[in-house]
């Protein structure tokens, strides 16, 4: 009977061992439980800016323009280089601004070709503003029939100076006042909210 006893409790581990095993495992479990909330609270915050990102894509600073401010009347040029100014004839004007050196304003010219051909677009007088023309031609890209090119030089640009980035699209109403502004690539929704506008102006 004491050979059998002095076997099995070679066979067994000591307690000390044990113990240390189990405090081993324990901090490998808090371990890995850290690293779990850690990584589910980054995975959280990606989400949330990428959220954001996609909310405030395309949108201008909300001081860039407000509704109902009056548009200060820029200087601008038209195709062959003669000073022209925004008619005050009591009509609705759209403007599509772009800059000649901008690429995702050649992406966006059909996009703005559809908008004109619109019937809603028959009550408003569309213009293409380019900024910092310098007096130079526009771009060979570009070609938008129902929508007259006028050209800011950069100078004495009044409102236009406020346009954050290009492509850009301003609406103005009969009284040359702010009704709406777009900043970026004019999506389905964003051309449903433009003719929308546009069916409330009088």
């Amino acid at each position: 009977m004491p050979e059998e006893t002095e076997i099995k409790s070679a066979a067994s581990p000591s307690r000390g061992s044990t113990d240390w095993l189990h405090i081993a495992l324990m901090l490998a479990s808090g371990a890995l439980a850290v690293l779990v909330f850690l990584l589910a609270r980054e995975n959280l915050h990606l989400k949330d800016v990428v959220t954001r990102l996609g909310q405030n894509r395309n949108l201008p600073p909300a001081d860039v323009f407000r509704p109902g401010e009056q548009f200060a009347a820029p200087a601008l040029l038209d195709a062959s280089g003669q000073a022209r100014v925004l008619p005050d004839d009591g009509r609705a004007k759209l403007l599509l601004v772009f800059n000649p050196d901008c690429h995702a304003c050649e992406e966006e010219r059909p996009v703005w070709q559809q908008l004109l051909e619109d019937p809603a677009l028959q009550s408003v007088d569309a213009y293409a503003v380019m900024l910092d023309a310098n007096a130079t031609p526009p771009p060979e890209w570009f070609e938008l029939s129902g929508a007259e090119l006028l050209m800011s030089p950069g100078s004495n640009a009044g409102s236009l100076e406020k346009v954050p980035s290009t492509p850009s699209v301003l609406l103005l109403d009969g009284a040359g006042r702010v009704n709406a502004f777009w900043v970026g690539t004019i999506t389905k929704d964003r051309r449903d909210e433009i003719l929308y506008r546009l069916s409330l102006l009088p």
